[in-house]
């Protein structure tokens, strides 16, 4: 898989992304929560 430019970076700064899978021809994209680093580590607490 080809890494993009900026990707990493702005995966780390959100709370939710979106997963988009393929099977069969038919797309499905459903939210998923994204922990980063900060939550991780207790600052939610």
């Amino acid at each position: 898989m080809n890494k993009l430019d900026g990707l990493e970076e702005a995966f780390k700064s959100v709370k939710v992304v979106f997963l988009t899978t393929y099977q069969q021809g038919k797309e499905k994209s459903r939210p998923m929560i994204h922990l980063n680093e900060k939550a991780q580590s207790g600052a939610l607490r």
